[in-house]
C-alpha cells in the first residue's frame, strides 16, 4: 500500500456530527456533544490510531475522499432494496454531507495536524450490503494544483455595475 495514503474503514452505519446540546446547571449554560457523536468519533479515532501506528500526522495541504455506505432497510420492499443495491437511487436523507465531513475532527493530531489542512474533499453517499465509512487521506498532489492563472479565472464575477 502507498505510504502517502491513509485509508480508514469504520464498520457500521455512518453518522454525522450531531449539533451541540445545551443544558443549565445552577444557572450556568453548559454545551455538550451528543453521546452518539462522541461514541462514533471515539471509534473513528481508535481506527485511525490503529492505521497510523507510529507514523506522524500529515503536514501541509491534504485531499480527502469520504464514502458513506448506508444499510438497505429490511422494511423496504424487495424491488426498492434491489434498486438501492444497484445504485438506481442514493441516500438523500440525513446526515448531510457537511456533517459527515465534520466527524473528521476526530482525526486531528492523529492523521493530520488539524483538519484546516483539508483543501480538497470529495464525499459520496451510497446504499450497500455492508454499511461503513471509508476515508482516504493523502497529501495534495502537485500535479492537480491549479496554476495561478486558472485560479484567477475562477474568481467570482463582479456585481452588475461594478468596474475593474
Amino acid at each position: 500500500m502507498d505510504e502517502t495514503v491513509v485509508r480508514i474503514e469504520l464498520g457500521g452505519e455512518p453518522i454525522g456530527k450531531g449539533r451541540p446540546r445545551f443544558s443549565t446547571h445552577h444557572g450556568y449554560v453548559h454545551a455538550y456533544t451528543p453521546a452518539k457523536t462522541v461514541q462514533f468519533e471515539k471509534r473513528l479515532k481508535d481506527a485511525a490510531l490503529a492505521v497510523m501506528g507510529r507514523r506522524r500526522p500529515f503536514e501541509g495541504a491534504l485531499s480527502v475522499f469520504v464514502m458513506a455506505v448506508y444499510p438497505v432497510r429490511d422494511s423496504w420492499p424487495k424491488w426498492k432494496r434491489r434498486d438501492a443495491l444497484a445504485q438506481r437511487f442514493r441516500p438523500t436523507t440525513r446526515p448531510d454531507v457537511d456533517n459527515i465531513l465534520k466527524v473528521l475532527d476526530a482525526l486531528n493530531s492523529i492523521v493530520f495536524v488539524d483538519d484546516v489542512q483539508i483543501v480538497d474533499a470529495h464525499i459520496i453517499k451510497f446504499y450497500g450490503a455492508k454499511p461503513r465509512l471509508l476515508i482516504e487521506i493523502k497529501p495534495l498532489d502537485e500535479a492537480i494544483r491549479p496554476a495561478a492563472a486558472d485560479v484567477a479565472e475562477t474568481q467570482a464575477p463582479l456585481p452588475l455595475g461594478a468596474s475593474q
